[in-house]
């Protein structure tokens, strides 16, 4: 299923990991640092709303993270009883692997590309990414991904992806994942169709001032001003 190679690590990565890592280790600890907590959960609570929208078996479903880094999001799936069996994810980053393999050892975990994954066409019931295309600004780049992330998941299978449909006022380092950008690099409509968008987390300004002031509206400004959500996720199904 999965061919051994060694992994040339692209130019592109280098400017992908910088914004994403110093963006990361600026607030570490999301359960502890109250400008993040409020974050934190409506990410959960996106994460598990999206899962609802869709049919999976716990048992046989094979789902995968691209871009998995330290596989907490695949450890979510382990407490909501998925099995650790059919649960992959793919990282360009070693370090991270490393530390995921060793302490998630029943996970599938692999070093890889993602532009050049080694699975099989149409293999996985789920396929998903997290905060990873609004920092890839290099269109080929982005396109590539997608395209894998289509090919291996599994036709009436799922693709779900969790990120920024705003980008970063003023700095080339984020490109806005909107829904436009989506129905481009994922074809919609064509080789997969748009079930549903679910709301995640407010743009960082006013929702980490939110989960630090005024944590108990976090949640009733995020009904009362919808477009002020940042985070989304795009769900979708291959044709």
């Amino acid at each position: 299923m999965i061919k051994k190679k060694t992994l040339d690590i692209p130019n592109w990565y280098t400017k992908y990991y910088k914004a994403h890592y110093e963006k990361k280790n600026k607030f570490r600890d999301d359960l502890l640092n109250p400008e993040t907590l409020y974050q934190f959960l409506a990410l959960n609570k996106c994460f598990v709303n999206s899962l609802n929208k869709i049919s999976l078996n716990k048992k046989e479903s094979k789902i995968i993270d691209i871009g998995c880094g330290s596989s907490s999001q695949l450890i979510k799936l382990v407490s909501l009883g998925f099995n650790q069996d059919n649960l992959f994810g793919i990282d360009i980053n070693k370090v991270d692997i490393n530390f995921a393999k060793k302490n998630y050892p029943l996970l599938n975990l692999s070093l890889q590309d993602a532009t050049n994954l080694d699975f099989k066409n149409n293999y996985f019931d789920l396929t998903y990414e997290s905060t990873m295309f609004v920092q890839i600004t290099n269109n080929d780049i982005s396109q590539k991904i997608a395209n894998e992330m289509i090919r291996i998941t599994k036709k009436g299978g799922y693709l779900i992806l969790f990120d920024w449909r705003y980008g970063k006022f003023n700095n080339a380092n984020f490109l806005a994942c909107n829904k436009r950008r989506i129905k481009e690099l994922f074809k919609v409509d064509k080789s997969t169709k748009l079930i549903s968008i679910e709301k995640g987390m407010l743009i960082p300004p006013i929702g980490r001032f939110l989960s630090k002031n005024m944590s108990s509206i976090y949640f009733l400004f995020s009904r009362l001003f919808p477009f002020f959500i940042g985070q989304v996720a795009y769900i979708l199904q291959k044709k």
